[in-house]
């Protein structure tokens, strides 16, 4: 159950001290601690940005509840332990997502995409530098930015920042652009960030 809004320190997580040195965020798992969370801006975009957040970790990604920025619940993230699946669930208890974790972990997207390697779907470039991420006949890539992971699309235009994953003390957030949500990019952009923060080896 939600009993405050996670977005409520936001702007208090720049007052909060870090652990550690500041050092780049990863594309395998783990983002540090923004010390000074700005708008989107590595790249030109038009209109506001709608955020969302995974909160209530018990204790981590893998257990948690995804919400809008007015706390209400949007998805839930549970995990089994044995065997160790990863679903996705609306509030009505519907699976939309399922992470298998194998030694090679597998995932797939009800009515985007169907049962296949984690490590495809999220693909290493060989700089090891971004992963691309395709829906579709689309190809979309995630990459590190500052503080942030970012998705890109991969126009050969100036790439455009559609979404972000960051972290504060008490939750990772997820901003998504207005076109981002008008290309349905919500749900993979959220399977896509329990994946990167989870903590587990998707290769």
């Amino acid at each position: 159950m939600i009993n405050n809004n996670p977005f409520a320190s936001w702007s208090q997580s720049s007052r909060e001290p870090t652990s550690g040195s500041s050092t780049p965020p990863s594309i395998y798992g783990a983002l540090p601690y923004p010390s000074n969370p700005q708008p989107l801006v590595a790249a030109p975009i038009g209109g506001a940005t709608i955020n969302f957040a995974f909160t209530n970790f018990n204790p981590s990604i893998l257990n948690c509840t995804f919400v809008n920025r007015s706390s209400q619940p949007i998805y839930s993230i549970c995990t089994d332990t044995s065997p160790i699946f990863t679903v996705v669930k609306n509030p009505e208890g519907r699976s939309l997502a399922l992470i298998e974790w194998h030694t090679r972990p597998t995932v797939e997207l009800r009515g985007v995409f169907g049962k296949q390697e984690a490590r495809r779907w999220l693909a290493m470039s060989p700089d090891m530098r971004s992963r691309t991420m395709t829906i579709g006949s689309t190809c979309y890539v995630w990459a590190p930015a500052g503080n942030f992971i970012c998705l890109y699309a991969t126009a050969p235009s100036a790439p455009q920042v559609l979404a972000r994953i960051g972290k504060t003390p008490r939750m990772i957030t997820l901003e998504m652009t207005q076109t981002a949500m008008d290309l349905r990019l919500l749900e993979p952009c959220v399977v896509a960030a329990v994946l990167l923060q989870s903590g587990r080896n998707i290769d």
